[in-house]
Order: C-alpha cells, then structure tokens, then sequence
C-alpha cells in the first residue's frame, strides 16, 4: 500500500522533523492457504523500529520480515519508527483461501471390489483427515484408504489442520451389481439339461471350456462359468446336477395263476421300477370292487378270504413316479384273466 504517515506523527511531519519522508513498503498483497506460512517483507532501514498488528500467528511483530500463519483474510498493518522520530505506516492483505482438499474423482466398481479413495496428494502434508461413513474402509483417518463398499455410497472427506483450518470434499463410488446364481438341478438319467447364466451380452467361460452362453449337459456334476461384463465385472454362476436313475417302468401282465405253487405267477401286480407310490383295484364283471391297494401289494385271488371263480377281471392304476421332465403322474386300466 501507500505509503502515509500516521495520525499521530502528522505534526512533526509538518514540523519538518522527517523530511524528506523515508521510502516504506511493507511489500504486495499475497494468497496463502490456510495452514500455510508465508514471510512478510518491509522496508528496513537500519536503526527503525517495528511494529505489527494484529499480533496473533506471527513468529515477531517487532521485526522487519516476520513470518505469520493467518488462518483468515487479514490486513496487516506495520509502523516503522526512525531514528530521526519520524513513524510512518503501511499495510498488506494476506488472502486466506480454504484448504485445498481432493477426495478423487467419481467413478463405478464392480461389487466386491476395491478402490483407493482421495487425490495425489488428497491434501497438503501433515494435515488431518476424518472419513466418513468409515464401515467399509480400512482406515479413515488417512489420506488415502481403501474402500470396499457394498453398494453404491458417497464418502465425506473432512480435512483439517492443527491451526484449526478445515475444508471438505466428497466422492461418490457407484456400485455395479449384477445378478449372479447358484443352482442345484435334479435330472432323470439321460435327460439334456440346458444351463444359462444369470447375465446376457457378455463374456463367457465356462469351465467345460464352451464360451457361449447356453450349454447342454447330461452327466451329473459342479458347472460355473465367468461372466465378464463390458465394465470389467466378474461374475461366477454356478450349477450343481444330480443325475437320478428315475426313468418311469410300468408293465401289467395279462394273465395269473393263483394256484400255490410257489411261482412268481401266484399273485397279480403290476410290474414297475421307478414309481413313489401305486394305487390298484380290481373289479369282477359286475363293477364290484374286489380288491385295493396302495402300497404295492399284490392280489392274490381271493376276496374277502375266499378264492374268486377264474374269468376275466378289470383293473385300474394310479402311480407318481420321476420321469425325464420331473415328477409324473399317470393313470391306467385294463383287463386281466385268472386262471385256475
């Protein structure tokens, strides 16, 4: 600033007794950053005291170039007193701009994944930092933690310094989630299972080593595959396949001879493999139900404790059972003839 006698030595200005004035500039006006230091720079003129104000973080306010520590915009304002008496002024702004802070840029990661948070540097040297929300960094209180969050989460950066200086910046962390799956199948032997992945148009590798994205299999085992998506995610579906020895067999013989000999024509059931359960009866020519059961067990000719005269009879069926497509239910009738 110009330079100008103060108030109180304007009279011996007048007086002559400091002419002609000294040259004095207590230097340009600067910006700093809070937490910065910065040394002032005035005239100096051998023998002349000095005096700054305000007098607060300045390492010497009686000397010609002290160094301060504003931790807000301030005016300066230094007396120079001569040897001579003569006490003139001048003064010098100090802008004090906030702390520069970078938390880092925005950005997407793939679920799961990690990402170094906060700028180079996220802030000066020596500076404090405080994180939040912290629960999925491995340390807030530096510069520069890791975050693994699990969905997508805007993380505050509060830096501050031990003169009480402090400034915050945000970064947002998009999380890319896609759907992923891990799935047990029960087949029927023989039966072409076909396995698709949880994602489309992406990269494919399954670990039959196919690459596209639907494969057939009949063999019981583990399957997955890596889907590799255009932002560079890597998600695994996986596919456990049991093979059931199920195929559904149901055969009625035609004729029986319940005559006690021992032989496996003794009885009347139907021949089957496969099945749960199994509902059987059987009818005489007049409708009248003679015989049930649902447990599998066989007719042996009789009804009620007695043998049945030899002719021809109706049956009907009903049986569950696993086939190729799943569980079955069918139903069946037809004749048989007894023969004594």
């Amino acid at each position: 600033m110009k330079n100008k006698p103060s108030s109180s030595t304007l009279p011996s200005l007048l007086g002559n007794s400091c002419n002609p004035l000294p040259f004095f500039d207590a230097g340009t006006d600067k910006n700093i950053i809070c937490g910065d230091s910065i040394q002032l720079n005035t005239s100096q003129i051998i023998g002349s005291t000095y005096e700054w104000t305000p007098m607060s973080n300045i390492s010497d306010f009686t000397i010609f170039n002290p160094i301060i520590y504003p931790t807000s915009t301030t005016l300066y304002i230094v007396k120079m007193s001569t040897i001579e008496g003569c006490d003139v002024t001048d003064s010098v702004m100090i802008t004090v701009n906030e702390i520069i802070v970078d938390a880092g840029e925005d950005t997407a990661i793939c679920k799961g994944a990690s990402i170094i948070l906060g700028g180079n540097p996220t802030a000066v040297a020596g500076s404090l930092f405080n994180w939040s929300p912290s629960n999925s960094l491995d340390d807030d209180g530096k510069a520069n933690p890791i975050a693994t969050p699990t969905d997508t989460t805007v993380y505050i950066l509060n830096v501050s310094n031990l003169l009480g200086c402090s400034s915050t910046d945000t970064i947002s962390i998009e999380v890319i989630i896609h759907p992923s799956t891990d799935t047990t199948f029960e087949i029927c032997k023989g039966f072409n299972l076909s396995l698709n992945p949880s994602n489309e148009n992406v990269t494919y590798l399954w670990n039959t080593g196919e690459t596209t994205r639907q494969i057939v299999v009949t063999d019981a085992g583990y399957y997955f595959v890596n889907n590799l998506t255009n932002e560079g995610c890597l998600i695994t579906d996986s596919f456990s396949v049991i093979v059931n020895d199920c195929e559904l067999y149901f055969y009625v013989p035609t004729a029986f001879t319940p005559n006690n000999d021992d032989t496996l024509n003794n009885v009347f059931t139907p021949i089957t493999e496969g099945l749960d359960s199994l509902y059987f009866a059987i009818f005489n020519r007049w409708g009248d139900k003679i015989f049930e059961s649902d447990d599998f067990t066989p007719w042996d000719g009789t009804f009620q404790g007695s043998a049945v005269m030899e002719g021809v009879y109706a049956w009907i069926a009903h049986y569950v059972g696993k086939g190729y497509l799943g569980r079955n239910e069918k139903s069946a009738a037809g004749i048989i003839t007894l023969i004594r």
